[in-house]
């Protein structure tokens, strides 16, 4: 993906594809981005095939992030209003000054410019 605030590499679990060729397509890839002058994110799991996929992007130059989880949940139980521990509210953000204010807690939190993620919410 492109057009965003870096470069985006995201695909099915099985590429379909094993050693050279799968080195080669991570190589045009990081090179197509390389070209463009835009940092790339490729985005991994661990139970993606083939099983040493990660240790390819680095071998290609790509450096880990921080693991990532991904939560899973039953929809009718998440879709209720939301909960909150004792002292804390949760409420839903909608408006662009919501959105801002996120944005700018997330930057102090991560001594970061994240300024983008109200755009992106």
């Amino acid at each position: 993906m492109i057009g965003q605030r870096r470069g985006f590499i995201e695909s099915a679990h099985d590429l379909g594809m094993e050693g050279g060729m799968l080195d080669l397509l991570i190589a045009e890839q990081r090179d197509y981005f390389a070209s463009r002058g835009e940092a790339v994110e490729s985005k991994t799991r661990a139970h993606d095939l083939p099983a040493d996929l990660e240790s390819r992007f680095r071998a290609a130059g790509f450096a880990p992030e921080n693991r990532e989880a991904v939560l899973v949940g039953e929809t009718d139980a998440m879709a209720g209003e939301p909960v909150a521990p004792e002292g804390l509210r949760v409420r839903l953000a909608r408006e662009r000054l919501a959105l801002k204010r996120i944005a700018a807690m997330k930057s102090e939190v991560w001594a970061a410019d994240y300024s983008w993620v109200a755009a992106d919410l």
